[in-house]
C-alpha cells in the first residue's frame, strides 16, 4: 500500500491539520505558497506548515 504525501495545514486560530498534498493543491492559497516559498530540494511538504490566515478550525473541520 503506498503511503500518500500529506500537508500540514495553520487555521489563523492556531489549529493544525493534514490533508493530502493533492487536495491541497486544489487550493489556491496552498498552491500559492508552493509556488512561491517551496524549496525543490531536499525538505519534503510534511515538513512545511501553511498558514492559512483567513480560515478558522470550525470553517475547516
Amino acid at each position: 500500500m503506498e503511503s500518500k504525501q500529506t500537508i500540514t495545514l495553520k487555521t489563523f486560530d492556531n489549529k493544525l491539520f493534514e490533508i493530502e498534498e493533492a487536495v491541497a493543491m486544489e487550493m489556491i492559497t496552498v498552491k500559492s505558497f508552493f509556488d512561491e516559498f517551496a524549496d525543490n530540494s531536499s525538505s519534503s511538504s510534511k515538513a512545511t506548515i501553511i498558514p492559512l490566515p483567513c480560515y478558522s478550525y470550525k470553517l475547516a473541520d
